[in-house]
């Protein structure tokens, strides 16, 4: 007679297993990879990226005038920008103000380049033979190709969101090596620091690795150091990052008991939006089939098999959840917006890497495959519509930086410096005061 086995909680957890490539810097076709695609996305930007500010890029005046005004550094770096503390996003455009040409495409370049240096850590879970790793190679480039990127791609103040993505990727990985050393904690955090002084989410990275290092705790009894260190830092970071913190818009913040079915909605198409579709349902069915799936694999305890890949899905649903609370209100539609869809991004990569221990996953493969299609389909469209809206926004501001008469913004083509800014007088009056500071913005 077979005895019943007991619950333990043991049996749920996910656990750290080696990777099947020791080192993924020594992997030659995850190298290939990475230089291919960042070969495809520096001529994509240099190719279709026009040197034109580009919405929440004009805040960056205040920037430049506070430290023309001689005003202190760190107070000026650190000050809010909407709920984003967007330390290196400063120093970087500050960097750039310094160099003989300010050419916004090196900073589109720049995010470009961090978003494929995380295939390394990415690619050290695949495993199985020579050619399914190829396979999945191919499938997560396809991914960072995906048109959900090519408006973050041609838009330099983007570049927050590919420091938070690069945080994510490497914090995740030392988190969750098979034997956690010293060294590895302390690059985590300096990896979560880097997200942390990029947005808001970084601190969900943060958060995201505490719950990494107690799961690790749970059940290797021997991280309670590293723990507490962790919840220290967890804390510290909580209490610096929310010292005078005003939110600008306070009435965006919807509970999910106001308006459930919308909250929902919203969720699962933020998640879903994998294909840069611009339908509403079709993106939240891709998102609801998501967490099915995720629930099959909860089931099977699949999870079990890789914290790595536990720890990129927690991610996902923790920002999909946080989103959806922050930016309900501004309507479902927006849901859709890329910035946002890049982090959820995590989510889908947690899947793909789980769906390896799956022994029926041709289907699944199939489908994913067949998505994965239509977005390499759908790119060159979008390329080709962001390229010509950046042709009329650098009409427009051509017309500004050499006026052949007075400056009358209401002859100026509205739908072209719409793309600029909502408010044309804005433009003009931007564009002249960086002139006034001395910036230099090339033709």
């Amino acid at each position: 007679m077979m005895r019943k086995s007991h619950f333990s909680i043991q049996n749920c957890l996910p656990t750290a297993t080696p990777s099947v490539i020791p080192s993924p810097w020594k992997n030659p076709f995850t190298f290939a990879t990475f230089a291919l695609g960042c070969l495809i996305s520096s001529t994509l930007v240099f190719q279709f990226g026009v040197n034109v500010f580009f919405w929440d890029e004009w805040d960056l005046y205040l920037f430049f005038q506070a430290l023309h005004e001689k005003e202190p550094l760190l107070p000026t770096l650190w000050q809010l920008h909407n709920e984003h503390r967007l330390v290196w996003v400063r120093l970087i455009f500050y960097a750039l103000s310094k160099l003989p040409a300010f050419d916004l495409r090196y900073v589109m370049l720049l995010g470009q380049i961090l978003m494929w240096a995380t295939i390394f850590p990415i690619a050290s879970m695949f495993g199985g033979k020579k050619n399914r790793m190829i396979i999945f190679h191919i499938l997560l480039a396809i991914i960072f190709l995906s048109p959900i990127h090519q408006t973050n791609q041609l838009w330099a103040f983007q570049i927050q969101w590919y420091c938070l993505w690069f945080g994510l990727v490497y914090c995740t990985y030392f988190l969750t090596r098979s034997k956690l050393t010293w060294q590895r904690v302390i690059l985590a955090i300096v990896s979560a620091g880097i997200a942390y002084l990029s947005t808001a989410a970084g601190l969900f990275v943060i958060f995201n690795g505490l719950i990494l290092l107690g799961l690790r705790q749970i059940e290797e009894k021997n991280h309670a150091k590293r723990l507490s260190i962790w919840a220290f830092v967890c804390l510290g970071t909580s209490l610096a990052y929310f010292a005078g913190y005003e939110k600008t818009d306070p009435g965006s913040i919807v509970t999910i008991l106001a308006n459930p079915i919308k909250f929902i909605v919203y969720a699962l198409s933020l998640l879903g939006n994998l294909i840069g579709t611009k339908y509403i349902p079709v993106s939240a069915g891709i998102g609801g089939l998501g967490i099915l799936y995720t629930g099959y694999f909860f089931l099977k305890k699949k999870f079990q098999q890789q914290l790595f890949a536990f720890g990129l899905i927690q991610f996902g649903l923790m920002f999909m959840l946080a989103v959806t609370m922050g930016r309900l209100a501004m309507g479902i539609q927006h849901s859709l917006s890329s910035h946002y869809t890049l982090l959820t991004m995590s989510f889908w990569i947690g899947i793909l890497l789980l769906a390896q221990s799956y022994k029926k996953n041709l289907i699944f493969l199939s489908g994913f495959g067949l998505l994965l299609v239509i977005t390499a389909h759908k790119s060159w469209g979008e390329l080709q519509k962001s390229y010509s809206n950046r042709l009329r926004g650098a009409y427009c501001y051509h017309q500004v930086l050499n006026p052949s008469g007075p400056i009358n913004p209401e002859v100026l083509p509205y739908r072209d410096c719409k793309f600029l800014f909502p408010d044309r007088h804005l433009v003009i009056k931007r564009v002249l005061q960086f002139r006034q500071l001395g910036i230099t913005l090339p033709p």
